[in-house]
Protein backbone atom coordinates (compact mmCIF):
# COMPACT_ATOMS: atom_id res chain seq x y z
CA UNK A 1 0.00 0.00 0.00
CA UNK A 2 1.52 3.46 -0.85
CA UNK A 3 1.87 6.40 1.66
CA UNK A 4 0.98 9.75 1.20
CA UNK A 5 3.06 11.80 -0.36
CA UNK A 6 3.74 15.74 0.30
CA UNK A 7 2.14 17.03 -2.36
CA UNK A 8 -1.45 15.18 -1.52
CA UNK A 9 -0.83 15.83 2.05
CA UNK A 10 -1.25 19.43 0.81
CA UNK A 11 -4.06 19.04 -1.55
CA UNK A 12 -5.75 16.96 1.32
CA UNK A 13 -5.94 19.96 3.82
CA UNK A 14 -6.48 22.14 1.18
CA UNK A 15 -9.33 21.01 -0.65
CA UNK A 16 -10.93 18.64 2.49
CA UNK A 17 -10.12 20.99 5.71
CA UNK A 18 -9.62 24.87 4.33
CA UNK A 19 -6.10 24.50 5.21
CA UNK A 20 -4.01 26.44 3.39
CA UNK A 21 -0.21 25.11 4.04
CA UNK A 22 3.35 26.68 4.68
CA UNK A 23 5.26 24.20 5.05
CA UNK A 24 5.27 20.33 6.07
CA UNK A 25 8.10 18.57 7.42
CA UNK A 26 9.75 14.97 7.19
CA UNK A 27 7.18 12.33 7.69
CA UNK A 28 7.23 9.60 10.38
CA UNK A 29 6.86 6.06 9.42
CA UNK A 30 5.63 3.12 12.00
CA UNK A 31 4.26 0.00 11.65
CA UNK A 32 1.08 1.35 11.91
CA UNK A 33 0.95 3.65 9.48
CA UNK A 34 2.53 7.45 8.79
CA UNK A 35 2.11 10.99 10.26
CA UNK A 36 2.93 14.32 8.38
CA UNK A 37 3.49 17.47 10.84
CA UNK A 38 2.26 20.56 8.67
CA UNK A 39 2.56 23.99 9.45
CA UNK A 40 -0.56 26.21 8.31
CA UNK A 41 0.54 29.98 6.59
CA UNK A 42 -2.28 31.90 9.12
CA UNK A 43 0.08 29.94 12.31
CA UNK A 44 -0.51 26.90 14.25
CA UNK A 45 0.11 23.17 13.26
CA UNK A 46 -1.74 19.83 12.78
CA UNK A 47 -0.87 16.45 11.92
CA UNK A 48 -2.03 14.39 9.41
CA UNK A 49 -2.02 10.31 10.18
CA UNK A 50 -2.90 7.75 7.47
CA UNK A 51 -3.32 4.62 9.67
CA UNK A 52 -3.77 1.41 8.98
CA UNK A 53 -4.42 -0.01 12.68
CA UNK A 54 -7.90 -0.99 11.60
CA UNK A 55 -6.55 -3.26 8.22
CA UNK A 56 -8.38 -6.44 9.81
CA UNK A 57 -12.09 -4.86 9.91
CA UNK A 58 -14.44 -5.07 7.03
CA UNK A 59 -15.50 -0.69 7.75
CA UNK A 60 -12.43 1.20 8.96
CA UNK A 61 -14.40 4.62 8.11
CA UNK A 62 -17.09 3.62 10.36
CA UNK A 63 -14.60 2.96 13.26
CA UNK A 64 -13.04 6.04 13.36
CA UNK A 65 -16.18 8.05 12.40
CA UNK A 66 -17.30 6.75 15.56
CA UNK A 67 -13.93 7.11 17.63
CA UNK A 68 -13.31 10.55 16.77
CA UNK A 69 -17.22 11.45 17.30
CA UNK A 70 -17.05 10.07 20.91
CA UNK A 71 -13.43 11.71 20.99
CA UNK A 72 -14.82 15.76 20.21
CA UNK A 73 -17.75 14.66 22.68
CA UNK A 74 -15.04 14.42 25.62
CA UNK A 75 -13.13 17.15 24.12
CA UNK A 76 -16.60 19.33 24.15
CA UNK A 77 -16.45 18.52 27.94
CA UNK A 78 -13.53 20.68 28.54
CA UNK A 79 -10.71 17.41 28.40
CA UNK A 80 -7.28 17.95 26.01
CA UNK A 81 -7.84 15.53 23.88
CA UNK A 82 -6.40 14.57 20.40
CA UNK A 83 -9.99 14.18 18.44
CA UNK A 84 -9.92 14.74 15.02
CA UNK A 85 -10.78 17.58 12.66
CA UNK A 86 -14.34 17.62 10.84
CA UNK A 87 -13.73 17.75 7.25
CA UNK A 88 -15.86 20.42 5.14
CA UNK A 89 -18.25 17.89 3.86
CA UNK A 90 -18.89 16.85 7.30
CA UNK A 91 -17.13 13.16 9.13
CA UNK A 92 -13.52 12.78 10.23
CA UNK A 93 -12.24 10.31 8.01
CA UNK A 94 -10.73 10.64 4.54
CA UNK A 95 -9.71 7.78 2.36
CA UNK A 96 -6.51 8.32 0.66
CA UNK A 97 -4.31 5.12 -1.14
CA UNK A 98 -6.67 2.60 0.29
CA UNK A 99 -6.27 3.58 3.95
CA UNK A 100 -8.27 5.86 6.03
CA UNK A 101 -6.44 9.48 7.18
CA UNK A 102 -7.38 11.92 9.44
CA UNK A 103 -6.39 15.39 10.47
CA UNK A 104 -5.21 16.22 14.22
CA UNK A 105 -4.71 18.84 16.12
CA UNK A 106 -1.09 19.85 17.44
CA UNK A 107 -0.27 19.91 21.12
CA UNK A 108 2.56 22.18 22.02
CA UNK A 109 4.30 20.72 24.58
CA UNK A 110 6.73 17.86 25.39
CA UNK A 111 7.15 14.05 26.12
CA UNK A 112 7.40 12.51 29.32
CA UNK A 113 10.18 13.14 31.62
CA UNK A 114 9.85 11.25 34.59
CA UNK A 115 9.29 13.55 36.69
CA UNK A 116 6.58 13.54 39.75
CA UNK A 117 5.31 16.42 38.27
CA UNK A 118 4.04 14.83 35.11
CA UNK A 119 2.80 11.20 36.36
CA UNK A 120 0.50 13.49 38.77
CA UNK A 121 -0.44 15.27 35.27
CA UNK A 122 -1.16 11.80 33.37
CA UNK A 123 -3.09 10.45 36.24
CA UNK A 124 -5.38 13.61 36.13
CA UNK A 125 -5.64 14.22 32.46
CA UNK A 126 -6.72 9.91 32.65
CA UNK A 127 -9.13 10.69 35.23
CA UNK A 128 -10.76 13.71 33.40
CA UNK A 129 -11.35 11.46 29.88
CA UNK A 130 -13.03 8.72 32.03
CA UNK A 131 -15.31 11.25 33.94
CA UNK A 132 -16.43 12.75 30.51
CA UNK A 133 -16.76 9.70 29.04
CA UNK A 134 -19.13 8.74 31.57
CA UNK A 135 -21.16 11.99 31.40
CA UNK A 136 -21.25 11.65 27.93
CA UNK A 137 -23.14 8.00 28.39
CA UNK A 138 -25.03 9.14 30.99
CA UNK A 139 -26.72 11.66 27.93
CA UNK A 140 -26.82 8.90 25.82
CA UNK A 141 -27.58 5.77 26.87
CA UNK A 142 -27.15 3.35 23.77
CA UNK A 143 -24.16 4.80 23.06
CA UNK A 144 -22.26 2.31 25.07
CA UNK A 145 -23.57 -0.43 23.21
CA UNK A 146 -23.31 1.10 19.97
CA UNK A 147 -19.66 2.02 20.56
CA UNK A 148 -18.84 -1.61 21.77
CA UNK A 149 -20.18 -2.93 18.52
CA UNK A 150 -18.68 -0.37 15.92
CA UNK A 151 -15.38 -0.86 17.30
CA UNK A 152 -14.07 -4.48 17.33
CA UNK A 153 -10.72 -5.33 18.90
CA UNK A 154 -8.91 -7.62 16.95
CA UNK A 155 -8.57 -11.13 19.04
CA UNK A 156 -10.16 -9.88 21.94
CA UNK A 157 -9.00 -11.32 25.64
CA UNK A 158 -12.05 -14.05 25.80
CA UNK A 159 -11.58 -14.61 21.63
CA UNK A 160 -7.57 -15.34 22.40
CA UNK A 161 -7.47 -17.43 25.57
CA UNK A 162 -10.36 -19.83 23.95
CA UNK A 163 -8.00 -20.35 21.30
CA UNK A 164 -5.29 -21.25 23.65
CA UNK A 165 -7.08 -23.78 25.46
CA UNK A 166 -8.28 -25.26 22.59
CA UNK A 167 -5.83 -25.60 20.30
CA UNK A 168 -2.60 -22.70 20.53
CA UNK A 169 -1.46 -24.05 24.02
CA UNK A 170 -0.43 -27.73 22.48
CA UNK A 171 1.11 -25.51 18.99
CA UNK A 172 3.37 -23.68 21.37
CA UNK A 173 4.27 -25.90 22.96
CA UNK A 174 5.89 -27.56 19.82
CA UNK A 175 9.33 -26.61 17.83
CA UNK A 176 9.13 -25.25 14.55
CA UNK A 177 11.66 -23.92 12.09
CA UNK A 178 11.11 -19.91 11.76
CA UNK A 179 13.55 -17.05 12.02
CA UNK A 180 12.38 -16.22 15.51
CA UNK A 181 13.32 -19.26 16.88
CA UNK A 182 14.27 -18.09 20.45
CA UNK A 183 11.13 -16.55 21.04
CA UNK A 184 9.46 -19.21 20.21
CA UNK A 185 11.46 -20.93 22.91
CA UNK A 186 10.90 -18.77 25.72
CA UNK A 187 7.05 -18.61 24.66
CA UNK A 188 7.28 -22.40 25.01
CA UNK A 189 9.23 -22.30 28.27
CA UNK A 190 6.93 -19.60 29.58
CA UNK A 191 3.10 -21.57 29.07
CA UNK A 192 3.08 -22.35 33.00
CA UNK A 193 3.01 -18.77 33.68
CA UNK A 194 0.64 -17.65 30.68
CA UNK A 195 -1.50 -20.36 32.59
CA UNK A 196 -1.01 -18.92 36.01
CA UNK A 197 -1.91 -15.38 34.99
CA UNK A 198 -5.09 -16.39 32.89
CA UNK A 199 -6.48 -18.02 36.11
CA UNK A 200 -5.71 -15.23 38.28
CA UNK A 201 -7.15 -12.79 35.68
CA UNK A 202 -10.43 -15.19 35.71
CA UNK A 203 -10.89 -14.89 39.33
CA UNK A 204 -10.46 -10.98 39.37
CA UNK A 205 -12.49 -10.07 36.93
CA UNK A 206 -15.24 -12.32 38.55
CA UNK A 207 -16.38 -9.52 39.93
CA UNK A 208 -16.44 -7.17 36.79
CA UNK A 209 -20.44 -6.67 37.35
CA UNK A 210 -19.34 -4.71 39.90
CA UNK A 211 -17.01 -2.44 38.35
CA UNK A 212 -16.79 1.04 36.97
CA UNK A 213 -17.65 1.16 33.34
CA UNK A 214 -17.13 3.77 30.28
CA UNK A 215 -15.56 5.11 27.62
CA UNK A 216 -11.60 3.73 28.00
CA UNK A 217 -8.58 4.93 25.96
CA UNK A 218 -7.65 1.23 26.21
CA UNK A 219 -3.66 2.23 25.03
CA UNK A 220 -2.94 5.44 27.45
CA UNK A 221 0.99 5.37 27.94
CA UNK A 222 3.76 7.68 28.80
CA UNK A 223 4.17 8.01 25.07
CA UNK A 224 0.24 9.16 24.27
CA UNK A 225 0.58 11.88 26.39
CA UNK A 226 2.15 15.75 25.77
CA UNK A 227 3.30 17.74 28.68
CA UNK A 228 3.22 21.36 29.36
CA UNK A 229 4.76 23.66 31.70
CA UNK A 230 1.87 24.34 33.55
CA UNK A 231 1.67 20.98 34.90
CA UNK A 232 -0.94 19.69 32.33
CA UNK A 233 -0.96 16.74 30.19
CA UNK A 234 -3.29 16.15 27.03
CA UNK A 235 -4.27 12.93 25.65
CA UNK A 236 -3.30 11.89 22.60
CA UNK A 237 -3.72 9.10 19.92
CA UNK A 238 -7.32 8.04 20.60
CA UNK A 239 -7.99 5.57 17.79
CA UNK A 240 -8.09 2.29 20.53
CA UNK A 241 -11.16 3.85 22.19
CA UNK A 242 -13.51 1.84 23.64
CA UNK A 243 -15.56 1.11 26.33
CA UNK A 244 -14.72 -1.00 29.50
CA UNK A 245 -13.58 -1.11 32.85
CA UNK A 246 -11.66 2.06 34.24
CA UNK A 247 -9.93 -0.07 36.48
CA UNK A 248 -8.01 -1.90 33.57
CA UNK A 249 -7.12 1.39 31.57
CA UNK A 250 -5.58 2.76 35.07
CA UNK A 251 -3.81 -0.78 35.03
CA UNK A 252 -2.67 -0.79 31.58
CA UNK A 253 -1.27 3.45 31.90
CA UNK A 254 -0.36 2.73 35.11
CA UNK A 255 2.21 -0.48 33.64
CA UNK A 256 3.35 1.89 31.03
CA UNK A 257 4.58 4.03 33.58
CA UNK A 258 6.64 1.74 35.43
CA UNK A 259 8.38 0.87 32.63
CA UNK A 260 9.47 3.39 31.13
CA UNK A 261 10.68 5.12 34.65
CA UNK A 262 12.80 1.75 34.38
CA UNK A 263 14.49 2.09 31.25
CA UNK A 264 14.90 5.59 31.73
CA UNK A 265 16.91 4.78 34.81
CA UNK A 266 15.34 6.09 37.27
CA UNK A 267 14.96 4.17 41.09
CA UNK A 268 11.86 4.10 41.74
CA UNK A 269 9.46 1.94 43.53
CA UNK A 270 6.15 1.38 41.90
CA UNK A 271 4.56 1.86 45.02
CA UNK A 272 5.19 5.05 44.68
CA UNK A 273 4.96 5.65 40.84
CA UNK A 274 1.36 3.78 42.15
CA UNK A 275 0.72 6.44 44.85
CA UNK A 276 1.34 9.48 42.58
CA UNK A 277 -0.93 7.69 39.85
CA UNK A 278 -3.47 6.83 42.10
CA UNK A 279 -3.98 9.87 43.79
CA UNK A 280 -4.13 12.41 41.42
CA UNK A 281 -6.57 10.18 39.10
CA UNK A 282 -8.76 9.78 42.80
CA UNK A 283 -8.91 13.43 43.10
CA UNK A 284 -10.93 14.26 40.16
CA UNK A 285 -12.76 10.66 39.20
CA UNK A 286 -13.26 8.98 42.74
CA UNK A 287 -13.32 5.09 42.25
CA UNK A 288 -14.28 2.27 44.50
CA UNK A 289 -10.96 0.09 45.91
CA UNK A 290 -12.10 -3.06 43.54
CA UNK A 291 -12.06 -1.03 40.36
CA UNK A 292 -8.11 0.35 41.35
CA UNK A 293 -7.25 -3.26 42.78
CA UNK A 294 -7.84 -4.64 39.32
CA UNK A 295 -4.82 -2.21 37.89
CA UNK A 296 -2.64 -5.70 38.99
CA UNK A 297 -4.66 -8.11 36.63
CA UNK A 298 -5.64 -6.11 34.30
CA UNK A 299 -1.69 -5.64 33.59
CA UNK A 300 -1.58 -9.34 33.21
CA UNK A 301 -4.91 -9.42 30.92
CA UNK A 302 -3.34 -7.02 28.39
CA UNK A 303 0.07 -9.29 28.53
CA UNK A 304 -1.51 -12.41 27.50
CA UNK A 305 -3.82 -10.64 25.38
CA UNK A 306 -0.59 -9.09 23.37
CA UNK A 307 1.65 -12.30 23.92
CA UNK A 308 -1.13 -14.57 22.50
CA UNK A 309 -2.28 -12.17 19.48
CA UNK A 310 0.85 -12.15 18.61
CA UNK A 311 1.58 -15.76 18.08
CA UNK A 312 -1.58 -16.81 16.52
CA UNK A 313 -0.81 -14.50 13.58
CA UNK A 314 2.79 -15.99 13.75
CA UNK A 315 1.46 -19.72 13.73
CA UNK A 316 -1.87 -19.14 11.92
CA UNK A 317 -2.03 -15.74 10.05
CA UNK A 318 0.94 -16.54 7.80
CA UNK A 319 3.51 -14.47 9.95
CA UNK A 320 1.40 -11.27 9.63
CA UNK A 321 3.64 -8.12 11.62
CA UNK A 322 6.76 -10.00 12.55
CA UNK A 323 8.01 -7.20 13.92
CA UNK A 324 5.66 -7.62 16.67
CA UNK A 325 7.33 -10.80 17.90
CA UNK A 326 10.27 -8.86 18.63
CA UNK A 327 8.65 -7.33 21.69
CA UNK A 328 7.50 -10.24 23.73
CA UNK A 329 10.48 -11.00 25.65
CA UNK A 330 11.31 -7.68 26.77
CA UNK A 331 7.68 -6.00 27.17
CA UNK A 332 4.84 -8.36 27.39
CA UNK A 333 6.41 -11.39 29.36
CA UNK A 334 8.17 -9.34 31.34
CA UNK A 335 5.78 -7.40 32.74
CA UNK A 336 3.41 -10.80 33.15
CA UNK A 337 6.26 -12.20 35.08
CA UNK A 338 7.22 -9.44 36.99
CA UNK A 339 3.75 -7.48 37.66
CA UNK A 340 2.61 -10.00 40.37
CA UNK A 341 5.80 -9.15 42.64
CA UNK A 342 6.29 -5.55 41.50
CA UNK A 343 2.33 -4.78 42.63
CA UNK A 344 2.11 -6.80 45.19
CA UNK A 345 1.20 -4.36 47.53
CA UNK A 346 -1.72 -3.18 45.73
CA UNK A 347 -4.08 -4.61 48.31
CA UNK A 348 -7.24 -2.78 49.90
CA UNK A 349 -5.87 -2.04 53.21
CA UNK A 350 -3.07 -0.49 50.97
CA UNK A 351 -5.47 1.44 48.77
CA UNK A 352 -7.58 2.31 51.94
CA UNK A 353 -3.97 4.18 53.16
CA UNK A 354 -3.60 6.22 50.36
CA UNK A 355 -7.13 7.31 49.60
Amino acid sequence: MDFLSKREVNELLEEEYGFRVQKIDEPRITESGITFLVFLDKGGKVIVKQTHWYDFADNPRAILEKVHSVGNNIKNRGVKVQAAHQARGGGYARFRNGAPTLVLPYFEGRSFSGADADILAAGFALASFHKAGVEFLKSNKDEYENIRKTIPVEKPYEESVELYKTEMRSVLKRTHDCAEKEICALVRASTPAIDEAIDFISRAFDEEKNLAKGIIHTDFNFNNAVYDESGAAAIIDIDHLNVGCLGADIGNALASFVSRLKKMGKDEPAEKITTLFFSAYHKSNPLSLLDYKLALPSIQRTSVTRILRIMRRHHFENNRLPEMMKKIPDRFLARLKDSPKEFSFLTKEWLRKIF
